[in-house]
C-alpha cells in the first residue's frame, strides 16, 4: 500500500470511528422534538401552556413568571431543608451533565452552568409540585395546565435526574414513592387512567411521559398476543365504523374499571385500552373515554413518543388511536358510543369529538406485526361479514326499534299462548 493510500485509509478510518461514536450516542436519545408532519396537524398539542421543563422551550418570554415561581420554590426548599445546601444540589447534577445531555435528540445550546442550573430548578420544582409543596399554585386552571405540561414529549428531563434530586430532598431508597406520586399527580388529566403499582424499577424509567405510557398498558390477556399473526397491511384488517357495526348486530357496552386492583395497587387494573369483543354474542366492551379540552394533547404526545419506538416494541396508544379512528367517522358514530357510556363528551358537539379522533390517527406509522388489536379486528370483521348478523340487526331495527315494540310483542305472545291453551283445553274436553 502506497503512502498516499495509507493516508486516505487513515482518514476514512478516523471518520467512520467518529460517525460510529455519534451513532452509538444517538441510540441513547429518548427526549425528542416532535417532527413537522405531526406538529402541522395540531401544533398547540405539543406546546406548554404554563411551564417549561427541560431545554427545548426554555427561555421563552411567556414563561418568565413561572421561572420566578421556580426560583421562589427553590428558596422555600432551601429554607425547609437547610442541611442540604444549594451547592450540593448543583454538584450532584453536575456529575450527571454529559449523561443528561445525551438523552436529548436535539443539540443543547446551553453551557454547562446554565444546563445544570435548569435541571436543578426544573427537577426540584417537579418534586415539590407533585408533593403539593408549591404554595403559589392555588388556581385550579393553572394546576390543571401544569399537569398537562408535565407530560408533553418536548417538556421532559431525564428521570434519573429527578431520582438524584429526590434522594436529597426526601431521602434515598424511596423511588417507588416518587413514581407513585408522579402517577397520582398526572392521573387527573389522563382519560381512563387507573393507578397501580409501577412494574418497572426507577432505573428503567426514561422520563415522566415514559412512566405514564408504560403504566397505561392494557392488562395482559391471551387475545392481545399477535406474535403468531402475520398482517400483510394494516388497511387489510381495518374494522367498520360504530354505525356499520351496529347494523351488523354488534352491541356496545361500557366496561367498568377494576377499582379493586386500583385500591390495592398490587396488580394491573383495567385501563382505557382494555377493549374486548365477544364473537359469540357480538358484544364489544370498551372502558369509558373522557374527551375534554386537553385529551387530544395528552394522547398525541404519547403517540408521538411511541412513533420513535423500535418495531419490536408495542405501541398500545397508537393502536388505540387506530381503533378509535376506525369506529368514529362522523357525529353519528360518536352518538352511538355516547349512548352506551363509552365516550363521555365534554366538548361542544359530537362532531368536534369526531374531528379530534380523526386527527389523532393522521400521518402515523403502524407496526403490522406487533399491533395489539389484530386478533380482535379479525373477529370483528368475521362477525360483520356474516349475513345472518346483518339480517338480525335489520329485524331488530324494523320490529323492535322502541320499548313499545317489546310490549306489543309480549302482549301478542301472551294472547297467542292463551288462545293455544284454550284450543287444547276445548279439544281435551271434547275427547273426554
Amino acid at each position: 500500500m502506497t503512502s498516499g493510500n495509507t493516508e486516505i485509509v487513515d482518514d476514512a478510518l478516523s471518520s467512520i470511528r467518529m460517525e460510529l461514536t455519534q451513532v452509538c450516542t444517538q441510540a441513547s436519545h429518548f427526549i425528542y422534538k416532535v417532527p413537522r408532519q405531526w406538529r402541522d396537524v395540531n401544533s398547540k398539542s405539543y406546546e406548554p401552556q404554563k411551564v417549561t421543563i427541560g431545554p427545548y422551550h426554555h427561555g421563552k418570554d411567556e414563561f418568565k413568571p413561572m421561572e420566578e415561581v421556580k426560583l421562589r420554590n427553590m428558596q422555600s426548599l432551601l429554607d425547609r431543608k437547610p442541611e442540604v445546601g444549594l451547592e450540593r444540589y448543583l454538584s450532584t447534577i453536575a456529575g450527571l451533565e454529559n449523561r443528561a445531555r445525551d438523552c436529548y435528540a436535539e443539540p443543547i445550546r446551553f453551557n454547562a452552568a446554565d444546563f445544570i442550573k435548569m435541571l436543578v430548578l426544573d427537577g426540584c420544582f417537579i418534586i415539590e409540585l407533585i408533593g403539593y409543596e408549591v404554595d403559589e399554585i392555588q388556581n385550579y386552571r393553572t394546576f390543571h395546565s401544569l399537569q398537562r405540561d408535565l407530560v408533553l414529549l418536548e417538556n421532559q428531563i431525564p428521570f434519573f435526574v429527578l431520582c438524584e434530586l429526590f434522594d436529597l430532598i426526601r431521602g434515598p431508597e424511596q423511588h417507588g414513592w416518587l413514581m407513585m406520586r408522579v402517577l397520582s399527580f398526572c392521573r387527573v388529566v389522563f382519560p381512563g387512567f387507573v393507578l397501580h403499582m409501577p412494574e418497572r424499577r426507577s432505573e428503567e424509567v426514561k422520563h415522566i411521559l415514559d412512566l405514564i405510557q408504560t403504566n397505561w398498558y392494557p392488562s395482559p390477556r391471551d387475545n392481545t398476543s399477535t406474535a403468531t399473526l402475520h398482517v400483510p397491511s394494516i388497511s387489510s384488517i381495518l374494522i367498520p365504523t360504530a354505525t356499520q357495526l351496529k347494523d351488523a348486530n354488534v352491541k356496545f357496552e361500557r366496561k367498568e374499571y377494576d377499582r379493586v386492583a386500583e385500591m390495592f395497587r398490587k396488580r394491573r387494573g383495567t385501563t382505557v385500552l382494555d377493549v374486548e369483543f365477544n364473537q359469540d354474542n357480538g358484544l364489544m366492551s370498551m372502558p369509558a373515554l373522557v374527551i375534554e379540552d386537553n385529551t387530544e394533547s395528552l394522547l398525541r404526545n404519547i403517540i408521538a413518543y411511541e412513533q420513535f419506538f423500535s418495531v419490536k416494541d408495542p405501541a398500545p396508544v397508537t393502536d388505540y388511536a387506530l381503533l378509535l379512528d376506525c369506529l368514529i367517522h362522523s357525529s353519528k358514530d360518536v352518538q352511538i358510543l355516547c349512548q352506551h357510556g363509552i365516550i363521555q363528551n365534554f366538548m361542544s358537539s359530537d362532531q368536534e369529538v369526531a374531528d379530534i379522533v380523526n386527527r389523532l390517527a393522521k400521518n402515523l406509522y403502524y407496526n403490522n406485526d406487533n399491533m395489539m388489536y389484530v386478533d380482535m379486528f379479525n373477529r370483528i370483521n368475521t362477525h360483520h361479514k356474516n349475513r345472518w348478523n346483518r339480517a338480525m340487526a335489520v329485524y331488530h331495527r324494523e320490529y323492535f326499534s322502541s320499548p313499545w315494540a317489546y310490549v306489543s310483542f309480549g302482549a301478542a305472545l301472551v294472547l297467542l299462548l292463551l288462545t293455544a291453551a284454550q284450543v287444547v283445553f276445548a279439544a281435551l274436553q271434547q275427547f273426554n
